[in-house]
């Protein structure tokens, strides 16, 4: 907690939050700095969590993202590149395990 701003989500909520990022990432999906305040405020709003955030767009606050990235390093948010289906496929265990 820094000053008058109080956190949104306990550690282990952030926690939860950041391995769902990089799940996503694992498997292809990367996450938009959009989607990651939509996905904020779904999880403030399933949980009845009280939030100072944007119930009219349904997102987090940007304020908010930026002390969550702040937090967690760890996490890199962009806009996703397109991958090919093509791409995607022959990324799979049984192909890399050839390669090494």
């Amino acid at each position: 907690m820094f000053g008058r701003f109080r956190q949104v989500f306990d550690e282990e909520q952030e926690k939860d939050l950041v391995s769902h990022i990089l799940h996503m990432e694992t498997r292809m999906y990367g996450l938009t700095t959009r989607d990651v305040r939509q996905l904020g405020f779904q999880l403030t709003e399933r949980n009845s969590i009280v939030h100072p955030f944007n119930c009219e767009e349904g997102l987090a606050v940007e304020d908010w993202l930026f002390g969550f990235r702040h937090r967690h390093p760890e996490i890199s948010l962009r806009v996703p590149e397109s991958t090919s289906a093509a791409r995607a496929r022959a990324f799979n265990w049984p192909v890399v395990e050839v390669i090494l």
